[in-house]
């Protein structure tokens, strides 16, 4: 993806359950999938390097798609609130981690696989230095 390297170290389904409704609710306000008591989410923990000695922009996972055609947009569902993690700012010859948990409500047991799509870095001028790729 142009200057930057994604490095992925895991890509899990997960079960969240015995949730206090205060909890619940909390989670809830954090995406836009109806969450029930138990549920599942896909919790995913990558790095991005840039490579380059310019700032870029990235904004990360953009889309999970699931093989049966779920799509999940990752801005609007992600359970994890790390404000530092929505700094778009990679500067040059740097690495930051990232992690992502995003609800899922199709049945775990039929998933065998995840698409992930990536947002397309930009650098500071708000010139796009690749285009979109999916995983």
């Amino acid at each position: 993806m142009g200057p930057l390297n994604i490095n992925f170290e895991h890509v899990n389904i997960m079960k969240l359950s015995n949730i206090p409704d205060d909890r619940l609710s909390d989670y809830q306000s954090l995406t836009d999938i109806e969450l029930s008591n138990p549920f599942h989410f896909i919790d995913i923990k990558f790095s991005v390097e840039n490579t380059d000695k310019e700032t870029m922009n990235f904004s990360g996972i953009s889309h999970l798609i699931l093989d049966n055609k779920e799509q999940i947009k990752v801005s609007s569902n992600n359970l994890y609130t790390d404000i530092e993690q929505y700094d778009m700012k990679l500067f040059g010859n740097a690495k930051r981690d990232y992690q992502i948990a995003v609800p899922i409500e199709s049945d775990v047991s039929k998933i065998k696989s995840v698409r992930i799509v990536m947002s397309a870095p930009f650098d500071e001028n708000l010139n796009s230095v690749s285009k979109p790729k999916k995983n």
